[in-house]
């Protein structure tokens, strides 16, 4: 009686550590379809040259998230290099250019848009100290200086 007693009583522990060990497994869930979807990055280039300017651009667009590089290159002129960061909607970049032009930082809005394939820059009235525009729905844009696309290579 004693042995089927200690075989009871062994097998009793045993089915309440077995249960024990299934209560204590982690918890396995799926990712939400939401979380794990990956951003894409889409990068285009632009150029405007001539024997003399040039304006470079790299547009980088993630969802209406914009940024990248820009540089302005005109004769007889100082050269500005930087980069922003702003939107892209309606085929408009609006950002915040952040450059560096006779060896001091500057910030100030830009405006391009895409038409015909073309990126051209956008003009308008500016705020008092010259950094913003007051209403970026009077914006006009130049066709005059257009920036042709081309391979990021």
């Amino acid at each position: 009686m004693k042995k089927q007693f200690l075989l009871f009583l062994a097998l009793t522990f045993l089915v309440i550590s077995c249960k024990k060990d299934a209560t204590t497994q982690p918890e396995i869930t799926t990712p939400v379809a939401a979380e794990t979807a990956i951003k894409t990055t889409k990068t285009e280039c632009y150029r405007y040259a001539t024997k003399n300017d040039t304006i470079a651009l790299t547009l980088q667009l993630n969802d209406k998230n914009a940024s990248g590089t820009l540089v302005y290159a005109f004769y007889e002129k100082d050269k500005n290099t930087g980069t922003y960061q702003g939107t892209f909607e309606n085929n408009i970049l609006l950002a915040d250019y952040t450059f560096q032009s006779e060896g001091k930082e500057s910030v100030r809005q830009v405006a391009f848009k895409i038409q015909d394939g073309k990126l051209l820059e956008g003009y308008g009235e500016l705020n008092a100290d010259g950094t913003k525009f007051k209403d970026t729905s009077k914006l006009t844009f130049n066709p005059s200086m257009p920036l042709t696309k081309l391979s990021c290579d």
